[in-house]
């Protein structure tokens, strides 16, 4: 499991050099600097699309949830100089092994239009609460087997119904307000599926 992460690092990694510069961290400080080592600060926005297809438009402008030339305009004149963009582990290996080629086009373009006006990317590879499959995102189903779904959400008392064609949760509301993510992050299946990602090798 733990290689899957790596690899998948690796092959993200080429996506940062088109940006605006290189950065590093000084491990002196704990500050980025660029490659001058002038100390950088960063002020931007957060773009993580957490379901299908899991990237926001490239192509038309939208300003609820789009990522073109237009909207890093916007950004440079507002005097933003960095996005955190949601890179989905489902939408780059989508199947075991198959890598989603269009989809890292599609984060590389989105960097490299973001550097076009100064603008840096951060690759997030981004989950909340593990996966689709416990009510979040992050990690892909295939990675789970489908026998540990009926333990889905114990401890809490409520029977979770899944879609026979998706096998995803029909309704995730477990609790209202903040208590479904601090309910869901106490789950049996999730800490249990945390726990395995950190013991394979």
């Amino acid at each position: 499991m733990i290689k899957h992460f790596f690899f998948l690092q690796i092959l993200l990694l080429h996506l940062l050099v088109s940006a605006s510069g290189i950065l590093k961290v000084n491990t002196t400080t704990h500050q980025i600097v660029d490659e001058k080592g002038r100390e950088r600060i960063f002020h931007g926005v957060n773009a993580v699309p957490k379901s299908f297809p899991y990237i926001p438009n490239i192509d038309i402008f939208d300003p609820c949830m789009s990522l073109t030339d237009k909207d890093f305009q916007n950004m440079k004149e507002w005097g933003l100089n960095a996005i955190r963009l949601g890179t989905m582990w489902p939408g780059v290996e989508p199947m075991k092994g198959q890598y989603n080629e269009t989809y890292l086009n599609q984060l590389k373009q989105i960097v490299d239009t973001a550097g076009k006006y100064g603008i840096y990317t951060l690759l997030d590879m981004h989950q909340d609460l593990f996966s689709e499959q416990f009510c979040g995102d992050g990690v892909p189903q295939w990675l789970i087997p489908e026998a540990e779904y009926q333990y889905f959400p114990f401890p809490i008392p409520k029977k979770i119904e899944f879609n026979n064609e998706t096998k995803l949760p029909i309704d995730c509301r477990i609790a209202t307000g903040w208590e479904p993510i601090i309910s869901h992050m106490m789950l049996q299946m999730v800490l249990k599926s945390f726990i395995q990602i950190m013991k394979e090798d």
